[in-house]
């Protein structure tokens, strides 16, 4: 799923020729095939930051659906890994700046970012059969 919007994502940024040697290497890169399909976090963050950056780029000052399926990939790749938002800081910042999306971006953590976690949070909560938060979990295991 994530190579078609890979390829989408280099045709609108880089061109067609490009997007062709991209591609190659991504999908005969040595590490992504035999190293991250073998770890689920890692395969989801990479897909869902691919598909969230397809989203991104027609990202504007309202509040539609292409906000809502961005936010809800990046809280989703949050509650997996809370590192993965990382590079989506300046991102955002560069819509905020430059596209006026404050009040957008605002929106979408209120109506798409809480409810996705608070899902997470009680989906993970009903398997583990206590109240798990997993970024607590990998704060405390690794920094506490």
């Amino acid at each position: 799923m994530s190579d078609r919007f890979f390829w989408s994502v280099g045709l609108r940024i880089i061109g067609k020729n490009a997007s062709r040697i991209a591609l190659i290497f991504y999908l005969f890169n040595r590490v992504y095939n035999e190293i991250l399909i073998r770890c689920f976090s890692n395969s989801f963050e990479s897909i869902a930051n691919i598909v969230a950056f397809y989203y991104y780029l027609d990202v504007k000052d309202k509040f539609d659906l292409n906000t809502m399926k961005m936010t809800a990939l990046i809280s989703l790749s949050f509650m997996i890994r809370n590192t993965s938002p990382v590079g989506w800081i300046p991102l955002l910042l560069i819509k905020i700046i430059y596209e006026k999306s404050f009040i957008n971006f605002l929106k979408a953590g209120i109506f798409v970012a809480i409810p996705v976690i608070i899902l997470t949070i009680l989906a993970d909560s009903l398997y583990f059969g206590e109240i798990t938060i997993t970024s607590y979990n990998f704060l405390k295991a690794n920094l506490l």
